[in-house]
């Protein structure tokens, strides 16, 4: 089974902030797996803190960390640690705010943002 992403410039506006994300370079998870210090530098993916069903926080970079397939994978299993991971990471405030942004109901533009987000790519990637 293969899952499709979203079309159009929704689509379009998930690709470019999945670049945005990924260009932070190196995984923000943990750091460490059984004891050892790890940076993870390889396969990098876009990780949503609150779900990308939530057009709110959809392409918000507050909401999204830069995690290897490996951590990614790791937390979509674990949610319980992940939620935890997430308030030790940005604080339990912000954790909120984010759930509260998520939470309420947002029409988005996906053309205007597409071009947004385009300008953003241009001044984070070069």
């Amino acid at each position: 089974m293969t899952l499709k992403g979203a079309k159009g410039a929704k689509g379009r506006c998930d690709r470019l902030f999945s670049e945005i994300v990924r260009a932070r370079g190196t995984c923000e998870g943990p750091g460490h797996w059984r004891g050892r210090v790890v940076v993870h530098t390889r396969q990098l993916q876009c990780c949503h803190i609150m779900s990308r069903t939530f057009s709110a926080t959809r392409t918000d970079e507050a909401n999204a960390l830069c995690m290897c397939a490996y951590c990614h994978f790791y937390f979509t299993a674990h949610p319980v640690e992940w939620t935890e991971f997430i308030i030790s990471k940005i604080g339990r405030a912000a954790y909120e705010l984010l759930y509260q942004k998520a939470h309420t109901p947002t029409k988005v533009n996906w053309v205007q943002e597409s071009v947004r987000l385009k300008a953003r790519k241009t001044e984070v990637c070069g």
